[in-house]
C-alpha cells in the first residue's frame, strides 16, 4: 500500500518537474527571442551609439577638468587633446572653452550654495536670469574668476 502511495507521489513529482522544466524552457526561449529582437532593433543600436558618444564626451570633459586642475597652459592642453583624443585644434579649443565655462559655473554654484546658503532652485534662477553661460562664452576673461567665485558673482550681477 505504501509503495503505491510513493509511486503516485513520484509520478506527481515527475509530472510537476516536467511542467516546471517546460516553463523554464519557455521562459529561456522567450528571453532569448526578446534579446535577439533588442540587439537587432535599430533603436536599441542607436541608443548604444548615443550612450557610447555620451561616455566619450564625459571622459573628455573629465580629462579637461584634470588638465585645468593641474594648471596646464592652453597650448599644452590643446596639444594633449589633439594627441590623446584625436581632436583637431579647433575642436580642442572648443571643448576647452566649454569646460572652462562649466568650471566657472560649478565654482559659482558651489559658492552660492556653500557661502551664501542659496537653495538649488535659487541658484538655477540666478544662472538663468543673468545668462551666466552666455556671458562666460561671450567673455572668456571671466573664466579666470573660477578661482574667485565671489568676484565672479559680483561681476555677473553687473
Amino acid at each position: 500500500m505504501a509503495t503505491d502511495r510513493w509511486k503516485k507521489l513520484l509520478e506527481k513529482g515527475s509530472d510537476l518537474a516536467s511542467k516546471g522544466g517546460q516553463f523554464v524552457k519557455e521562459g529561456i526561449d522567450s528571453g532569448k527571442e526578446e534579446l535577439h529582437h533588442r540587439f537587432n532593433d535599430e533603436g536599441y543600436q542607436q541608443g548604444l551609439e548615443e550612450g557610447k558618444e555620451q561616455g566619450l564626451k564625459d571622459g573628455l570633459a573629465r580629462a579637461i577638468q584634470c588638465l585645468l586642475e593641474v594648471g596646464a597652459d592652453n597650448a599644452d592642453m590643446v596639444r594633449v587633446l589633439g594627441q590623446f583624443w584625436n581632436l583637431n585644434e579647433a575642436d580642442a579649443k572648443g571643448y576647452l572653452a566649454q569646460e572652462k565655462s562649466n568650471a566657472a559655473i560649478r565654482a559659482l554654484s558651489h559658492y552660492l550654495k556653500a557661502e551664501m546658503a542659496w537653495p538649488n532652485a535659487e541658484i538655477d534662477d540666478f544662472l538663468a536670469a543673468h545668462h551666466v553661460r552666455d556671458q562666460l562664452e561671450d567673455n572668456p576673461k571671466l573664466w579666470k574668476y573660477e578661482k574667485n567665485p565671489a568676484k565672479l558673482y559680483k561681476m555677473l550681477q553687473g
